[in-house]
């Protein structure tokens, strides 16, 4: 009798009383909602994309598409081409971000480690990113038709590189001050290089901060519509200019076109982001090192 009576309070005693199942009944509800509400925006356009255009305006809406179609992704890949702007989207936004790390790199580790230009230095380089794309998109456009630059991929390179170093500076920045010159200075007295010990320490440990900015840049870039718009033709147009193209047409809006333009243009941001999760975790945690 003792022993029944012990595990029945026992079995009381694991039990989560009422209030603690109410509460994280609530939690996860809370959390399902802000995930639908997040997630609404893309996923009503991939349900655009797969509808025949008689449901784009429907009243009320069809949420589900009644009867599913790959219609508007075989007209965007064969009718409009687009798989040559996703070519060029892929690598103008790849050769950007190599190009603008592999500049920025040395200029942020001059500032952090030898305090180059001083204190202000850092400060006035952030501050050219300041200015918006319009405000230099025609000087660009001026600048770039003089040098034959206009539709070329070294030219979009270029333009792309001058207006994102300064955010990466300012990024890579904060990443090398951070790092500890401890860890350095020892492999500088077992006789390695300076430059050594940068290519073969310093840019490994920071390795996963340097996958953060690049995944910044990767998107920044692939998503620019502004700079892309004036400095490219119909060669090098980009999934930016393409899916504003189906959008605004002279004869009309190929609206499930553009919505299919949008689904793909998401997938190269989404996988450069799953594939490289580690490499993130460990770039944004990497303020802890010094602790």
């Amino acid at each position: 009798m003792g022993r029944q009576s012990l595990r029945v309070s026992s079995s009381l005693a694991t039990t989560p009383p009422l209030s603690k199942l109410v509460r994280r009944s609530c939690f996860y509800a809370a959390v399902l909602l802000l995930i639908v509400f997040y997630l609404f925006p893309s996923l009503y356009v991939l349900s655009t994309s797969l509808k025949l255009p008689v449901d784009y305006f429907t009243i009320p809406p069809t949420w589900i598409p009644t009867s599913l179609t790959l219609a508007n992704y075989e007209k965007m890949f064969v009718d409009y081409q687009a798989g040559t702007a996703l070519v060029n989207s892929l690598l103008i936004a790849s050769l950007n971000t190599i190009v603008t790390l592999t500049m920025s790199i040395p200029v942020a580790y001059a500032i952090a480690r030898y305090h180059v230009g001083g204190g202000a230095l850092g400060f006035w380089i952030i501050s050219q990113r300041m200015l918006p794309a319009v405000a230099i998109v025609i000087p660009f456009f001026l600048t770039f038709r003089a040098l034959n630059l206009i539709n070329t991929y070294h030219g979009l390179v270029i333009a792309y590189a001058l207006f994102f170093i300064p955010f990466a500076v300012w990024m890579l920045l904060g990443f090398f001050e951070d790092f500890p010159q401890e860890i350095q200075d020892a492999a500088l007295i077992d006789g390695c290089s300076e430059l050594g010990t940068i290519v073969r320490i310093v840019i490994p440990i920071l390795a996963g901060s340097i996958f953060v900015v690049a995944l910044l840049l990767f998107v920044f870039t692939w998503n620019d519509l502004l700079i892309a718009l004036v400095l490219t033709r119909a060669e090098t147009r980009t999934m930016m200019v393409f899916f504003s193209a189906t959008l605004v047409s002279p004869t009309q809006q190929d609206y499930g076109v553009a919505a299919g333009a949008v689904v793909v243009g998401m997938i190269p941001a989404y996988l450069f982001a799953v594939l490289g999760q580690r490499y993130l975790v460990r770039g944004l945690t990497m303020g802890g090192l010094k602790g």
